[in-house]
């Protein structure tokens, strides 16, 4: 879900509600970004999302970001 990278704060928080409408109970949603950061998880926080990073790349390496290394 790397397009909400780009999207005004309005439309991610349309789309989190949205997310959260379709989820079941228990369910979760993965997102990467090329944001160490990203600014709308906090986004996804205030609507009620526990969120972990589960892999950030760190400074001054060529460790992928994750296995497809789109980032890189």
């Amino acid at each position: 879900m790397d397009h909400m990278d780009w999207l005004s704060p309005a439309d991610v928080d349309m789309e989190i509600a949205a997310l959260k409408h379709a989820l079941q109970s228990g369910g979760f949603v993965l997102w990467r970004s090329a944001a160490r950061s990203p600014w709308y998880a906090a986004n996804f926080a205030q609507q009620g999302f526990r969120v972990d990073a589960i892999a950030v790349r760190r400074p001054n390496t060529l460790d992928p970001l994750d296995r497809v290394n789109m980032y890189a």
